[in-house]
This record gives structure tokens, sequence and C-alpha cells, in this order.
């Protein structure tokens, strides 16, 4: 189950997600979004854990946590897939009339 992990200090690292969430059960993978020119931590990501119990574990004893002095956000979500020509296709085609 897919993790939003919101507020994050600009210093964190994927591995310091990893460990952190390690505490909650398996984690599958971790992501912190990235700007694409200067590759800075746009100060969010997700975390993926295998079971849904482990991820209600996760969100239950996770969100509200400082790291680094900042008060971390965690709540279930998905990572966004595709580009955004196809989402902006997929959005006119949700719309058409036929």
């Amino acid at each position: 189950m897919m993790l939003y992990i919101g507020n994050l200090d600009y210093r964190i690292s994927e591995e310091d997600l990893y460990e952190l969430f390690s505490e909650y059960g398996h984690v599958t993978s971790v992501r912190i979004v990235r700007d694409k020119i200067s590759h800075r931590s746009k100060g969010f990501g997700f975390v993926e854990m295998e079971h849904d119990f482990e991820a209600n574990r996760a969100v239950d004893n996770a969100n509200g946590l400082f790291v680094a002095d900042r008060k971390m956000v965690v709540r279930f979500g998905h990572q966004a897939g595709g580009t955004r020509a196809e989402k902006r296709v997929k959005a006119t085609s949700r719309h058409s009339y036929q």
C-alpha cells in the first residue's frame, strides 16, 4: 500500500525514510520527489509498504512525528503515473460527449 509522506526536511534522504518506515513493516519502495532541474527535494515523497496492516501501523505511529525539526505528515495515498500530456488526454476524454 502506498503512503504519502509530506512536510519533509529537504535534507532527508530515501535511505532515512526507508530506515524510519522499516520499523513498521516491510518497505517495498521509497521515492522522494525532486525538482527536475536542481534535483533538490520538494519536501514530500512516497513509501510503499508490503501489507495493509503495516501501512496502517505506519500512518498511526509516524503521522505527526517530528523528524529533523519538522512535523511529518503521513497518510494513505498513491503515486501519480503518466506524463502531463497523458493526464490531459485522460481528463479530456473523461468529459467527452458522445
